[in-house]
């Protein structure tokens, strides 16, 4: 995680970057939505796979989220609501962040910014 400042116009805005798996959840969060149709441990091995770059691209990815193919929105979300999965303090994180107009910038392994 890092923060920085750019300047837009006369305004000095504040970036906060961050990567969301390992970074502010505790494990996988598809990892953990897959185990509702028990695909949980084949999820978690095509990511150790693309970890280790043995498998490269988005295929992997759609790969597992294929195993989610007719899961509704409502199972996923009970799957996720029965525990947290968020580190202690990020709530808290988001919260002051967010109070003090910070951009947030979530990336991926390779630190390219997905969403901002």
């Amino acid at each position: 995680m890092s923060n920085s400042y750019y300047k837009c116009g006369k305004i000095k805005k504040k970036r906060f970057f961050f990567d969301f798996d390992g970074t502010i959840v505790t494990e996988d969060i598809l990892d953990v939505v897959c185990d509702i149709v028990e695909k949980k441990e084949e999820s978690r091995l095509i990511n150790e796979k693309v970890r280790r770059g043995e498998l490269r691209g988005l295929e992997p990815l759609c790969d597992r989220i294929n195993f989610l193919k007719g899961v509704s929105y409502k199972k996923i979300n009970e799957k996720l609501s029965k525990e947290t999965y968020l580190r202690k303090g990020t709530i808290e994180l988001f919260d002051y962040l967010k109070k003090n107009n910070f951009i947030i910038i979530d990336t991926d392994d390779k630190k390219r910014i997905i969403k901002s």
